[in-house]
């Protein structure tokens, strides 16, 4: 099965991020995001970092125990769907 892509918010500082920009997937994205935002309703905000991925395996977290987790190391990196997504 063949998942489809959602756009993942990246977490400023994050080294996800600093990779996207590398590599510039981020600049690649952006009109794809853009469109997918028009046609799905949704709104990013300006300074969002979004890019367009497909997550073979989710964690869902409820976003209050993220402070606890990420005292303990974890660390969430993207947001689909307003959900945080461990990767």
């Amino acid at each position: 099965m063949r998942l489809g892509a959602y756009p993942a918010v990246l977490k400023e500082s994050s080294k996800l991020l600093s990779l996207y920009q590398e590599t510039g997937r981020l600049a690649e994205d952006a009109p794809k995001v853009a469109l997918y935002a028009r046609e799905h309703g949704l709104h990013f905000e300006p300074s969002d970092k979004v890019v367009l991925e497909r997550h073979r395996h989710r964690y869902e977290v409820n976003p209050t125990y993220v402070p606890v987790l990420e005292e303990k190391d974890w660390y969430f990196l993207v947001i689909i769907n307003g959900l945080m997504v461990l990767d």
